[in-house]
C-alpha cells in the first residue's frame, strides 16, 4: 500500500476508530492531519497508525502491515526529536498532534503474551509516559493549542468528554 493510500485511509476511516463521539471524530479527521501537510513526522505518524489499523482488519497481511507501520513510526520518531526538544508556540500544534498519534500507535501496537495494559516486558508501559508528556505540552502551551486548529478538541473536553477534562482551568 502506498503512502498516499495510507494517508487517505486515515482521513476516510481510521479516524473513526479513536472515538464514538462525532465531534472528536471530526477533529481526528480534519484537525489532526492538517499539521501533516507541513510536518513530515506527523505524516509518517499518521501513516503508521493507518498501517496498524490495516494489520487488524487484514489478518492475511498482518505482519507486512505491522512491519510497514513500525517503519513509518521509526521514521517519524527520528524526525520528531528536534521538534520535541525545541517545542515552541510555532510548532506546539504539530508536536501535540504527533504526541496524540504516538499514544494511539503505542496502544494499537501488537502485544506479547507477557505484556499487560500497564506493564510490559521492560517495565512501565510506554503509553503511560507518553500521556504524561502530552500533559506537559498542554500545560506549557495551553493557550496556543486552545486558540489554534486543535482548539475544538479542548473545548469538547471541557464538557466532560476527552482529554480536556485533564486541563488546567
Amino acid at each position: 500500500m502506498s503512502d498516499l493510500e495510507l494517508f487517505h485511509k486515515f482521513c476516510t476511516s481510521t479516524y473513526t476508530t479513536f472515538s464514538d463521539d462525532a465531534m472528536i471524530q471530526i477533529i481526528w479527521q480534519h484537525a489532526i492531519p492538517k499539521p501533516a501537510y507541513s510536518s513530515v513526522y506527523v505524516m509518517h505518524g499518521i501513516m503508521a497508525v493507518s498501517a496498524l489499523q490495516l494489520a487488524k482488519s487484514r489478518l492475511e497481511m498482518k505482519e507486512a502491515f505491522v512491519s510497514h507501520a513500525r517503519a513509518h513510526y521509526a521514521r517519524a520518531l527520528n524526525m520528531a526529536r528536534p521538534a520535541v526538544a525545541n517545542i515552541s508556540a510555532q510548532n506546539a500544534a504539530e508536536v501535540y498532534a504527533f504526541s496524540m498519534i504516538t499514544v494511539v500507535f503505542a496502544l494499537g501496537s501488537p502485544r506479547t503474551a507477557e505484556d499487560i495494559l500497564f506493564v510490559e516486558n521492560e517495565g512501565i508501559a510506554d503509553w503511560l509516559y507518553l500521556l504524561r508528556g502530552i500533559l506537559v505540552i498542554i500545560g506549557d502551551f495551553y493557550e496556543t493549542l486552545h486558540q489554534g486548529i486543535l482548539g475544538p478538541m479542548f473545548l469538547k473536553g471541557r464538557t466532560g468528554h476527552g482529554i480536556g477534562t485533564l486541563l488546567p482551568p
